[in-house]
């Protein structure tokens, strides 16, 4: 019971976060929030290499996290993904694997994690992405997808 307790008010402070209620007196108000929205929008509406990031985060990721994500057999986010994502196709082969990706951006990391999974052979997966800006979403619809080749991984390719 009391997990389920834990959860359930976990999950309430999450809501009133993605509503726009940020627990600040000042930021509470739903039309400031629509502002910050409009501004995330328009700005990346033409800003496309959004994982162009400065030096200092390679230096920074590279010294302090890299080594802890070594000590659970990947070496970054995407193979963190798709370890924990190939993991829940095989155990549930006779499934389609429902995955959701918020703020997907372009999509570029989904269609990679995607194309992994194809090439090591699993295939009964869906992954879904989500993001507030429809520009972005648009360049990640126009983007080469996977394509499945059912019964031979080797086959899989994009197009």
């Amino acid at each position: 019971m009391e997990f389920r307790q834990t959860i359930r008010r976990v999950w309430a402070r999450l809501g009133k976060r993605l509503r726009g209620y940020s627990g600040d007196k000042k930021r509470d108000h739903p039309k400031d929030y629509q502002e910050r929205i409009a501004k995330e929008v328009e700005f990346f509406k033409s800003y496309e290499n959004v994982h162009d990031l400065p030096a200092i985060f390679h230096y920074w990721s590279n010294k302090y996290l890299v080594a802890k994500y070594r000590q659970f057999g990947f070496e970054n986010p995407r193979q963190f993904f798709c370890l924990y994502m190939r993991r829940a196709c095989r155990n549930f082969q006779n499934q389609t694997c429902p995955f959701v990706s918020v703020g997907s951006g372009n999509c570029d990391v989904e269609v990679e994690l995607a194309e992994t999974l194809l090439q090591s052979g699993v295939d009964n997966f869906v992954l879904e992405c989500l993001d507030v800006n429809q520009a972005m979403l648009d360049r990640g619809k126009a983007l080469p997808t996977p394509i499945l080749t059912p019964g031979d991984p080797s086959k899989n390719t994009t197009s």
